[in-house]
């Protein structure tokens, strides 16, 4: 589908985000047979959301780091993605079905400048 639609100028992307935490789950922990591991903690377990895309072509990749995930943060990750690619022609974008992805403020976003957003159907196994 994309093959018949791109142009010499447009950018086909792989796009992903993952949630990170400060601390790492604790039934990850070792400790000997018969103790219980010691856990120093804070307390407070921060996280944030790092969204990523990779460039089919170079294999250049963009990062961006949020607070939180959802629909602002996803739209300021396509405008960070056009301000990377402002010479390009349209930004194709492959996504999965995230809510921040299928968001009615996204796809308008999307729609304006000149991202074609791509959602894949299914997750692929």
């Amino acid at each position: 589908m994309i093959a018949a639609f791109h142009r010499r100028r447009d950018v086909l992307l792989f796009t992903d985000w993952t949630l990170l935490r400060l601390f790492p789950p604790l039934r990850a922990m070792w400790a000997r047979i018969g103790q219980q591991a010691s856990v120093p903690i804070t307390g407070h377990n921060a996280k944030g959301v790092l969204f990523g895309a990779i460039n089919v072509r170079s294999a250049c990749r963009t990062l961006y780091l949020a607070s939180k995930a959802g629909s602002q943060a996803a739209c300021q990750f396509l405008r960070r993605l056009r301000s990377v690619y402002r010479r390009a022609g349209t930004l194709w974008l492959l996504a999965d079905r995230a809510s921040g992805h299928t968001a009615k403020v996204t796809q308008e976003l999307a729609a304006r400048a000149a991202y074609s957003l791509c959602v894949a159907a299914q997750a692929m196994l």
